[in-house]
């Protein structure tokens, strides 16, 4: 594992997360959205923002994007996951209507938060790994 203690690897995934749970919060004023559709808006982020982000960061214990890449049946249920959630808040199937720009704002804070506690994740792989010599030392 890149991060040697459970208290580090959730610190670098919890801080991007409130940060943007913090921006989706402020948001609901931005917007100015009534309770109902901060009601959705609040369904919306931790299916995206959340599940999807940390079930594609703790897929692997080096970059998200590096190998092994996430299975085709991941990333499968990974797009129907975001178009049906996305297609019930915009439609307001079961809960409020909210614009589809702010279902992709949402999808986009989540794209954020993935990058970024990736590089806060692996960071102490990077800074304390050394370039190795292939030949050997005279002795």
């Amino acid at each position: 594992m890149v991060v040697a203690s459970p208290i580090a690897s959730g610190a670098s995934i919890g801080v991007p997360l409130v940060g943007a749970s913090t921006a989706v919060h402020l948001s609901t004023y931005r917007f100015a959205l009534n309770l109902h559709q901060t009601e959705t808006l609040v369904f919306v982020w931790p299916v995206v923002g959340v599940a999807q982000a940390i079930l594609h960061l703790r897929r692997t214990p080096s970059r998200f994007w590096a190998r092994p890449y996430p299975s085709p049946m991941l990333l499968a249920s990974t797009a129907i996951d975001v178009l049906a959630v996305g297609g019930i808040a915009g439609a307001g199937g079961l809960t409020a209507p909210i614009s589809i720009g702010l279902i992709s704002s949402t999808v986009g804070r989540a794209a954020v938060v993935l990058v970024v506690a990736d590089a806060v994740t692996t960071a102490p792989a990077r800074v304390g790994s050394r370039p190795t010599r292939t030949g050997t030392r005279p002795t």
